[in-house]
Order: C-alpha cells, then sequence, then structure tokens
C-alpha cells in the first residue's frame, strides 16, 4: 500500500505506526538518518497519552539482545532489522534547498549522461533501450562525479 501526498508526513507516520502497534504488527521504518531522528522524537511526543514503543538504532550501533523484540525499529538500511513483517519506507520526495522534489532532481540526469556518452562513442550507435545501449560501470561512475550517492546491494537468491 502506498500513501502519497500526505500534508504532514511524520505526523501520519506516528499514525500509521501507532494503529500497526495496536494491531500487533512489527513494523521496520527506513528512512535517511536525520528523519529518522525527527521520527525519533516525534514518536515520543506526538500525542500525550499514547506509547509507540520503537527503537532507533543508529548505522554503526550494536542492539542490546533484550532490546531485539522491540516492535517498531527506525533503521536507515532495512538489513539491520531483526524483522521484516510490515515496512514504512519514508523516501525523499522534496529537497528544501533546492526547491526540487527527488522526480525533479533526478528525471533529466539519465538522458543528459546517456546523450553525452553517444556524444563521446561509449554507447552504439542507432536506436535502442537505455538497458542494452547504457554500459552500467561508466553510467555509474558519472552519477557518482555529479554528486549522486549511490549504493549497490547485491544478493543472490538460492534457487
Amino acid at each position: 500500500m502506498f500513501h502519497l501526498n500526505v500534508p504532514d508526513r511524520l505526523g501520519y507516520a506516528c499514525r500509521l505506526l501507532r494503529k500497526a502497534h495496536s494491531r500487533g504488527a512489527k513494523v521496520v521504518v527506513s528512512a535517511p538518518p536525520a528523519t529518522l531522528v525527527r521520527l525519533d522524537k516525534l514518536l515520543w511526543t506526538f500525542e500525550a497519552t499514547d506509547f509507540v514503543p520503537h527503537l532507533h538504532v543508529a548505522a554503526a550501533a550494536a542492539v542490546a539482545p533484550h532490546l531485539k523484540d522491540t516492535p517498531i525499529w527506525l533503521v536507515e538500511h532495512v538489513e539491520k532489522a531483526p524483522h521484516h513483517e510490515a515496512l514504512l519506507n519514508l523516501v525523499d520526495y522534496y529537497d528544501e534547498a533546492t526547491g526540487f522534489s527527488a522526480m525533479e532532481r533526478t528525471t533529466g540526469w539519465d538522458a543528459a549522461i546517456t546523450l553525452a556518452m553517444a556524444a563521446r562513442g561509449v554507447t552504439p550507435r542507432g536506436a535502442g533501450g537505455v538497458e542494452s545501449f547504457v554500459p552500467a560501470t561508466p553510467f555509474v561512475a558519472e552519477l557518482r562525479r555529479l554528486g549522486f550517492k549511490i549504493s549497490v546491494d547485491v544478493q543472490l537468491l538460492e534457487e
């Protein structure tokens, strides 16, 4: 289920987590560190009479064994959580510094990079899909050069 364009994302997340907890769900919340800090504080204060048990786990932090049963985990990386019953992903939609949405920040970059690669002869001539014509390694290198933070997580699935 997707909840988009809610006016107060973190307030909405608090209410959603309260509801999930009241129904016995275990939830992992994934978000950038600054968002997790704000959500952690808000979960303690958004309602004077409600308690939403949660654990904010910093990227390099170890978790004490007695805290591992906490039903709501706030983590930057989902794999840090011991359960994955439900996931609330607080995706970055808006950059206050530039005024651009995530879509606006990224939409034109792939076309600009692909065009530059074609002009340099890195891609084959003619028409074709980006997936097959644009080599991934130089494309990702160019994104990094432009300041995009990219992480790669490869997991092999057993057959």
